[in-house]
């Protein structure tokens, strides 16, 4: 049972007094050309078609905040693979390759090594079992946090990989609900927390390259239609959209 609050309540106050010295925080930025700081206390939904690059994206952007800032990241994301798998997609972007493969543009014994040393120090899996919940999850970022490897940001790679309990709630209700659960958790432990979903449907595009050919591809998702409903656009605090050019 919860009781209003009001401005001299002591948590109310201490909030107050933080913004009135320090300011509201305005995150940080990830050194990549994208237009938005990263801030704790947050959330971020990325969203776009099958195949258009979120999750590496994300990958990308991580690996930034944790070397320009220290940032340490627990990453929930079956649909890239298990573990070792997740890692080797990390360790592939650190060393700046695009293979894993012994040979002049693999990674190297060395570049390996340094990679897995910075790597152990700022990221850590959640491994996936069936019937798995985000109270399973926060659970595990909340007993790292207990250890004081404070997680500072949790992505759930993709949103549909953990299991709903829908029951009769309508679709749009109950998102809200998670959303706001979401969003509430961030506050509470002082982190971003990232979902990455997809768009409900989306029809392919046609365009017509230099050569006559046809080619297909999915353009711009509209946020209206990520998958059960407009919640997604109302609470968000941050929203990317990501595609693959046409050509």
């Amino acid at each position: 049972k919860t009781e209003p609050l009001d401005i001299a309540h002591p948590d109310v106050k201490r909030n107050l007094d933080r913004m009135h010295i320090h300011g509201v925080d305005a995150g940080q930025h990830h050194g990549l050309n994208i237009d938005c700081n990263w801030r704790k206390k947050s959330t971020l939904y990325i969203y776009g078609p099958d195949h258009s690059g979120k999750s590496r994206l994300f990958f990308f952007t991580a690996l930034a905040m944790a070397e320009r800032h220290g940032w340490k990241f627990l990453i929930y994301s079956p649909e890239t693979g298990d573990a070792a798998d997740i890692f080797a997609m990390l360790i592939k972007i650190f060393c700046g390759t695009n293979t894993f493969q012994k040979g002049d543009f693999g990674v190297t014994d060395e570049g390996r090594k340094e990679a897995t040393h910075f790597i152990m120090r700022h990221f850590k899996i959640v491994d996936y079992f069936r019937g798995i919940t985000m109270d399973d999850i926060y659970e595990q970022a909340n007993e790292l946090n207990s250890t004081k490897w404070h997680v500072d940001c949790l992505c759930i790679d993709p949103f549909n990989a953990v299991k709903h309990d829908i029951d009769a709630t309508p679709r749009d209700i109950y998102l809200g609900d998670f959303l706001l659960d979401f969003d509430q958790d961030a506050t509470k432990n002082d982190r971003l927390n990232v979902l990455i979903v997809h768009p409900a449907s989306q029809e392919l595009e046609t365009q017509e390259g230099e050569n006559g050919q046809k080619i297909k591809f999915y353009g711009i998702a509209d946020k209206r239609n990520i998958m059960w409903g407009q919640e997604w656009s109302r609470k968000g605090k941050n929203l990317w959209s990501v595609w693959r050019l046409s050509r």
